[in-house]
């Protein structure tokens, strides 16, 4: 088997990520955006000295859209985000404009080299990536749902639902249960509990800011947000979204599961099932592209931009 080093360094020499992170107040990190960009088709914007974008990359438009689970990797590479200099720091500050923040370069993860792959598989290759996930909270642990179910929907009067469910669901397991207690004390340790914010998923705040106006309606969308059962609210949500906001004529792909009459889930680019399908996965996804098999929104949704 060819040395993991190996099979990184042609997609270090070929892209740059970049993304635009923030924190709260009690130094939890998150990441609104991520992008990755294909250095030669973007050289004349790309500042080598300064390891930064010029101003005039701010028009470009990109040429794929991905929304994943949260930020697992994918962290700055030279700019330190628990330092006073970051200028988020604080979670009650509201967000800018996306044309308005400011991106550092990011080191990137596993996940990122297999969107990476996509985009070199792609006929022609595309060169221009917007990464969103359904929260930007920042744990590489994807399958804990921390953010989503204890925090993200307090505001829209969802977590008492939800809270029934999964409960109802798992009500004899112990296991879940001392889950639900460690959870519930690290919300309240690290100031995740407060119920009138909800900055931190691109879902819950203003879309036309935060999706219209960042992500390319004209290009395909990959849905790669996972299948644990526990995400189903932020997924439907979510799903529902992308149309309302971008209309059903948007070009929409993702690897369902078996089971995903009702359940919106979409293997992530790196299911945990096996490796066999780690390594299927962007073959998967490209195949889709290339003979334009979208799919289709649901019946009712409405498009209210």
């Amino acid at each position: 088997m060819a040395d993991k080093n190996e099979l990184e360094k042609p997609f270090k020499d070929q892209f740059i990520v970049r993304g635009f992170f923030y924190k709260n107040s009690s130094g939890v990190k998150f990441r609104r955006y991520l992008e990755i960009i294909r250095k030669e088709f973007y050289e004349e914007f790309y500042d080598e000295k300064n390891d930064k974008f010029k101003d005039d990359f701010k028009k470009e438009d990109n040429d794929l859209n991905v929304i994943m689970m949260n930020p697992g990797g994918g962290r700055p590479k030279d700019k330190d985000i628990d330092k006073d200099k970051d200028k988020y720091k604080d979670r009650s500050n509201e967000l800018p404009e996306p044309k308005e923040m400011e991106f550092v370069t990011a080191i990137p993860d596993d996940t990122q080299y297999q969107i990476m792959r996509v985009m070199n598989q792609c006929e022609p290759k595309l060169n221009y990536a917007k990464v969103i996930n359904l929260s930007d909270f920042m744990n590489s642990k994807s399958t804990d749902f921390i953010h989503f179910y204890f925090n993200n929907f307090s505001n829209n009067n969802e977590l008492d639902k939800i809270k029934e469910r999964l409960v109802k669901k798992y009500k004899e397991d112990k296991e879940y249960k001392e889950k639900v207690k460690e959870i519930q004390q690290y919300l309240n340790k690290n100031g995740l509990d407060n119920k009138e914010n909800k900055i931190y998923s691109i879902f819950l705040d203003d879309p036309k800011k935060f999706l219209k106006e960042y992500l390319n309606p004209d290009e395909v969308f990959i849905l790669a947000w996972g299948v644990d059962d526990k995400l189903l609210e932020i997924r439907k949500l979510a799903y529902e979204r992308i149309y309302e906001v971008f209309g059903n004529k948007i070009k929409v792909v993702g690897l369902e599961s078996k089971d995903n009459k009702d359940n919106y889930a979409f293997y992530h680019p790196l299911p945990q099932s096996n490796p066999k399908s780690i390594i299927l996965w962007p073959y998967k996804i490209t195949d889709k592209i290339k003979k334009k098999q979208y799919l289709k929104p649901i019946p009712e949704t409405k498009n209210n931009t």
